[in-house]
């Protein structure tokens, strides 16, 4: 009966979704994230709302989309390392692409669109 139940515990934390929270539940210490409420160790898992994308280890790590108040996407583009990475897009509150830039390793080396 013992083993059947230690089977069942470990199962339902093996499919339990991956935690998540939003940038409002989060704080930003020494360039790493951490949950505003434990603050013990960096942040790991899902982050949703008008910020999405992912925190691995406390850092931002793939691909995160920003959105305007009206739910239109504001931007998007890719981090590694918390550094963004590779082209980023920028949209107007109508849906229509303004500006890309391309970054490596967190740095803006090129820019096409207004404002650059």
């Amino acid at each position: 009966m013992r083993a059947l139940l230690l089977s069942l515990v470990i199962l339902m934390s093996l499919s339990t979704p991956a935690w998540s929270e939003t940038m409002d539940n989060l704080v930003e210490k020494n360039d790493l994230f951490y949950n505003k409420f434990t603050e013990q160790h960096p942040f790991s898992g899902k982050v949703t709302g008008k910020s999405q994308g992912r925190v691995k280890d406390g850092r931002k790590e793939g691909l995160w989309e920003y959105y305007y108040d009206n739910g239109q996407l504001e931007h998007k583009g890719n981090y590694k390392d918390g550094k963004k990475e590779g082209l980023w897009e920028c949209y107007k509150k109508n849906g229509q692409l303004y500006r890309t830039r391309t970054y490596k390793d967190g740095i803006e080396i090129s820019c096409t669109g207004e404002g650059c």
